[in-house]
């Protein structure tokens, strides 16, 4: 006897049920056995198994058996139980029904089994692609991705995040953890996001990652999902031990936009090749600042919030939607914010029209779009399927952040804020004047022209295009607190990046006084391309005389100690190991 099973049927309940997006997971099931027989179909059940989802953001879990069998005439239902406080779910006894009645007349039952079969039996075999079948006598096929999004049976409910401490998936934990997930994970170091992790109790190993703590995790809570970032090599030994057992493996956007989806929550997505983690700080400061019912993640520190939130009552989740490995086309945004488009990360993106169908294909999955300025939009807006678009130009005269950049930034959050409260009911109480306040007292973000001290800066620009907008942003800055001028330490990130953007570095840096160029930093490079040197990229700039090629040393410790005895601005630009050494060497 199936527990459950005398409980009265209730179909609508059934029906609303699937309709709002049952978010399970599997465990591996195994021992077989023979529940019942009718003439031409006999039905077998593997094992006892739990699903848990989010229902109305609250967590349940639903409870049931798999039934396989010879396919000679249709399934006529499948039983389940719900183990919940809501009277309206709570133990209820009912058939999978179709997800669109109307669009699927023909259709008895949706059944979920892994690809794997053989002749008229259905094997659940599970691994990490789990796909859904419709069964109506000999005739199987896998249901279309609409469909599998719609009825999303791959959301597992324990996750394991390798890398977690860093900026780009600390975050994310901390929003799965206040989802109502349990989260684990592993990181070879404390990373920027530690102390967060440990006030949410998430735990997490320091150290090798060898598998080890993978496997005792494993052992104690049953994973479900291992995910990763992009630079974790195919030979890790985590992502290893994931494939062997079996668990769920993807990247973090993958879970990410399941998340979004889950809470049913209006994504405002920031993309674009630089200023996106400025433009999503600020969004999330105004955000706070009006009390908005939105959550967030941001890849860097903030000196006024954790780097990620999530409340049971948000409505919106303002996320930096980063363009690497194409990631950002997971998502669906209700409304995105378009920075800036540069050709970049040519080991993903073979040619800039490659890059530019990327970010089209993005803009065309948002509801509404909002363009920081003409450049940032498609030179041909036929090719827009959105008829939302704003395309800005000037800056608001009312915005005095230092950097037209910043200023750019800024104004592309005021028309964001502004979308936004006219979606909330009293989005007539706040005026334009005290959005404009707010962005004018934006505190800042880490490492994107952030304060280390008195004089000294660190910036994540690593792009020609970048590095302009950050020197006039030091210029500025350097004129308002009365500086003797600019010094500037450069560490090119990524040699392949190198070779498409080389012709670019001419005149990226006028205006600088002086300019130490480091060695590149190399990471996730073509082998049979030249690496370049200092000195090459020296003898292109405009203003070469001020260029010294140098390395991370104490030589340059001294010289940079007395450029700051001398009152002069100094700020490196970086995404790779500088910024460490110069919170080391000269704070």
């Amino acid at each position: 006897m199936i527990p459950g099973q005398d409980k009265p049927h209730n179909k609508s309940s059934c029906l609303n049920f699937l309709n709002n997006k049952v978010l399970p997971c599997f465990l591996n099931c195994n021992n077989k056995k023979i529940i019942g027989d009718q003439t031409d179909f006999t039905y077998i059940a593997t094992n006892f198994w739990k699903i848990p989802f989010i229902f109305n953001k609250e967590k349940y879990i639903l409870y049931g058996y798999d039934f396989i069998g010879e396919a000679d005439s249709s399934v006529e239902s499948l039983s389940f139980f719900i183990k919940s406080n809501d009277i309206s779910l709570a133990d209820y006894k009912f058939e999978v029904l179709p997800i669109s009645p109307e669009k699927n007349n023909d259709v008895i039952n949706y059944v979920y089994f892994n690809k794997y079969s053989r002749t008229y039996q259905y094997h659940p075999i599970f691994s990490d692609e789990i796909f859904l079948i419709k069964i109506k006598k000999q005739f199987r096929f896998e249901l279309n991705s609409h469909l599998l999004t719609i009825f999303n049976y791959n959301i597992p409910m324990n996750i394991y995040i390798s890398g977690i401490s860093g900026t780009g998936m600390g975050p994310l934990a901390l929003m799965a953890k206040n989802a109502g997930y349990q989260v684990f994970g592993s990181d070879q170091q404390r990373g920027a996001i530690s102390n967060e992790l440990d006030q949410a109790q998430i735990p997490f190993a320091v150290g090798a990652q060898d598998g080890q703590y993978l496997q005792e995790i494993h052992e104690k809570y049953h994973l479900d999902w291992f995910v990763h970032t992009s630079a974790l090599p195919e030979d890790h030994p985590e992502l290893q031990l994931a494939k062997s057992l079996g668990l769920k493996i993807s990247k973090r956007d993958e879970l990410t936009a399941h998340l979004v989806e889950t809470l049913g929550l209006k994504m405002i997505a920031v993309a674009g090749t630089h200023g996106k983690t400025t433009t999503t700080a600020m969004l999330i400061w105004v955000a706070k600042q009006l009390q908005l019912p939105a959550a967030y993640i941001v890849g860097s520190t903030l000196n006024f919030a954790p780097s990620g939130s999530y409340q049971k009552n948000d409505q919106y989740f303002i996320y930096e939607a980063d363009e690497y490995d194409r990631n950002f086309l997971h998502y669906q945004p209700w409304l995105s914010l378009i920075t800036f488009v540069s050709y970049d990360h040519p080991d993903i993106y073979l040619s800039e029209s490659d890059y530019h169908q990327a970010f089209l294909q993005f803009e065309n999955q948002s509801q509404s779009l909002i363009f920081a300025n003409p450049a940032a939009a498609p030179s041909d807006l036929s090719q827009l399927s959105s008829q939302s678009f704003q395309i800005l130009k000037t800056p608001d005269s009312r915005l005095t952040l230092a950097g037209s950049a910043r200023r750019e930034d800024a104004n592309l959050v005021f028309y964001a804020i502004k979308q936004i409260l006219a979606d909330q009911p009293n989005a007539h109480k706040i005026s334009d004047q005290q959005i404009i306040d707010i962005l004018n007292q934006f505190p800042g973000v880490g490492r994107r022209f952030e304060r280390l001290s008195d004089g000294l800066y660190s910036d994540y620009a690593h792009h020609p295009e970048e590095i302009r907008a950050t020197v006039e942003i030091a210029k500025e800055e350097a004129k308002n607190l009365d500086k003797n001028g600019v010094a500037v330490v450069y560490q090119p990130h990524q040699n392949t990046r190198q070779h498409e953007v080389f012709p670019l570095y001419q005149d990226a840096f006028l205006g600088v006084d002086q300019l130490f160029w480091l060695p590149t930093y190399l990471t996730r490079e073509n082998p049979e391309l030249k690496i370049y040197a200092p000195i090459d990229f020296i003898n292109t700039l405009t203003n070469s005389e001020i260029a010294t090629s140098v390395e991370l040393d104490d030589q340059l410790k001294v010289k940079l100690k007395s450029l700051l005895q001398d009152n002069y601005l100094v700020i490196l630009m970086s995404a790779g190991p500088a910024d460490q050494w110069f919170r080391d060497n000269l704070i």
